[in-house]
């Protein structure tokens, strides 16, 4: 806590936190759009006692912005135009990056980026196919002792199985209807054919008389 204060109060000692502009408004709005042009990102590596780091970078900065980051409580400056800069952090969770001009004495942006939870647990080879659960999920923030690691995978694999059987019996019900729907078809195939005949012949004979009477009465 007293780190963050002492941090907090030299932000706001320095000059670059005056909300005076100590350049023109055209050079603010040239500053101010090449920070729009930074961007963040970050990747992730894990070594061999499975522990987890993060590299976040940015891009597109210039010599002339300092940056506060708000989540570690450090202050970072002295980039090379065009050069990327990362560093290296242990910590999940949201950043939130104030973007400073040095030559003009203020703020330019915010820049935000969130960096996922590492769930250790999630490469236990009892894990194996239940990853969308939270206790095997990667990228989730859950803990747990051995004894409640046990309790919640033994209720994933029961989840996992009651969800399994149940599409088991949809597709077994539509297999179902379906196969008796063909049976029922080539069972009765020659009685629906003849059937369909008969009322061909009947709509072609009723129509052949109603023709008949009609060219008779037009003769009269």
């Amino acid at each position: 806590m007293k780190k963050k204060i002492l941090f907090f109060i030299i932000a706001l000692l320095s000059p670059m936190m005056v909300n005076a502009l100590n350049c023109s408004d055209e050079e603010y709005a040239n500053v101010s759009k090449l920070a729009s042009n930074v961007k963040l990102s970050y990747e992730y590596k894990i070594d061999e006692n499975n522990n987890i780091t993060y590299v976040i970078t940015f891009s597109n900065l210039t010599s002339d912005m300092r940056i506060l980051d708000n989540k570690l409580v450090k202050i970072y400056q002295g980039f090379r135009t065009g050069r990327d800069f990362s560093f290296i952090s242990t910590v999940d969770g949201s950043y939130n990056f104030e973007l400073y001009s040095i030559s003009c004495s203020s703020k330019l942006t915010n820049k935000t980026i969130h960096i996922p939870s590492y769930n250790k647990l999630a490469i236990d080879k009892r894990c194996n196919g239940l990853e969308e659960y939270n206790v095997c999920n990667r990228w989730s923030s859950y803990t747990a002792d051995e004894e409640k690691f046990e309790k919640d995978l033994k209720a994933a694999k029961e989840d996992y199985k009651k969800r399994n059987e149940t599409k088991k019996d949809n597709s077994k019900r539509e297999y179902t209807f379906m196969d008796q729907l063909i049976r029922f078809v080539a069972k009765y195939l020659i009685l629906i054919v003849g059937i369909l005949l008969i009322l061909i012949l009947i709509a072609n004979l009723l129509y052949k008389k109603h023709k008949e009477k009609t060219e008779f009465n037009f003769k009269l």
